[in-house]
């Protein structure tokens, strides 16, 4: 909301601009250029705690309409190149509001582009931004797999060695590599691997298996290597199914962060009977491009802050996982963390860390997760 207070001596108008003309007028006219400027690569926006997040300029979901000429945005070079061409049509639907005194407007600020004309003398405009709405507090849960969803020891190692072993052609087995499994994302552990072999061209194997491990990993299932579902775990994830459709706006978004890669996680999941649907994979993280599971977090934290706005911290995330590794990497980010004793860890164990709950398997968390705060 905006009134102006005193009038200079000549300018000063208010310039308007309605994005959603412009979005209009991008999506017929320019199809390149609408798609570069819908794209969250191309565009970082700075955020409240000084950090620079990636976020699309124009947000298709949300509607929001980010521009700004300030230090506050970097942009990719193609961004750059575009931004002229993008200004143009702003200009063509900017229109120009003269105020007198007392008087003032209401707009959308995501979705109305504002500024002024050049003055001279004094003016004084006086604006007061207001949500006239609270935006739905979102509740995010990001599962782990392996131990909390789902359990694939067999599978998982007879696919992974036999894979590094064939691709560098030399025996690489579970008995010779004393490195440990748990907890670690695919990406880092193929390096410890490599590096306990001392094998050469790391760069070259690590492209070579993340492109073969999937097949390898269909091969270990077809042998009748089995991915169990973990106790409770099929039950929970319709509870929380049921409690999502039964109001208005869900309850809460669903996603994954997992050590593994995408492709592994999801055959993993479907080799144990649970339906991937229910998991928004572009909020989840997985282990084909991240060394550490702080990274993981990190990413999904990023692409949520895209989806639903920066008003989205790691404390309205909460982790569920079955490893020490889990909760040290949760209370590390600064988010709430479930541990649950279906992997290879006792609940004493995982007690001992002192995570926000603890359970011997996930139905147990029902009061908790409706009553929680994060």
């Amino acid at each position: 909301m905006s009134t102006l207070r005193s009038q200079s001596e000549s300018g000063g108008e208010s310039l308007l601009v309605d994005g959603q003309n412009v979005l209009n007028a991008l999506r017929q006219h320019d199809e390149d250029l609408y798609n570069l400027f819908t794209n969250s690569k191309h565009t970082r926006f700075r955020a409240d705690d000084g950090t620079f997040v990636p976020r699309a300029m124009v947000d298709k979901e949300t509607g929001i309409f980010r521009f700004r000429f300030d230090d506050g945005i970097q942009m990719s070079a193609s961004m750059v190149v575009g931004f002229a061409k993008l200004q143009g049509i702003i200009y063509q639907h900017a229109y120009f509001v003269s105020l007198r005194p007392g008087q003032g407007y209401v707009l959308d600020n995501h979705r109305y582009l504002h500024g002024r004309a050049s003055f001279t003398g004094s003016r004084e405009l006086l604006r007061v931004l207001v949500r006239p709405f609270s935006p739905p507090g979102e509740k995010v849960i990001l599962f782990d797999i392996d131990g909390t969803l789902c359990r694939s020891e067999a599978l998982s190692i007879d696919a992974y060695y036999s894979c590094v072993s064939d691709i560098v052609g030399k025996d690489i087995n579970h008995a010779n590599t004393p490195v440990n499994l748990h907890g670690r994302t695919d990406l880092g552990l193929l390096h410890d691997i490599l590096d306990y072999h001392q094998v050469a061209r790391k760069d070259r194997v690590v492209e070579e298996f993340l492109k073969l491990h999937p097949q390898y990993l269909e091969r270990s299932l077809s042998k009748g290597l089995p991915s169990v579902i973990c106790p409770g775990a099929q039950e929970m994830l319709s509870w929380l199914i049921g409690e999502n459709e039964s109001s208005r706006q869900p309850k809460f978004q669903l996603g994954l962060i997992t050590g593994n890669s995408r492709p592994n996680a999801l055959l993993k999941l479907r080799g144990a009977g649970i339906d991937t649907s229910i998991f928004d994979l572009d909020i989840s993280s997985f282990g084909d491009s991240h060394h550490n599971r702080l990274s993981l977090f990190q990413d999904s934290l990023s692409k949520l802050q895209v989806r639903f706005g920066s008003h989205i911290r790691a404390k309205d995330v909460l982790v569920v996982g079955d490893t020490p590794l889990d909760v040290e990497c949760a209370k590390q980010a600064g988010c709430s963390v479930v541990a649950v004793a279906t992997g290879n860890y006792k609940m004493e164990e995982l007690a001992s860390l002192k995570p926000n709950f603890c359970c011997s398997q996930l139905t147990e968390t029902k009061e908790y997760l409706l009553q929680a705060a994060f």
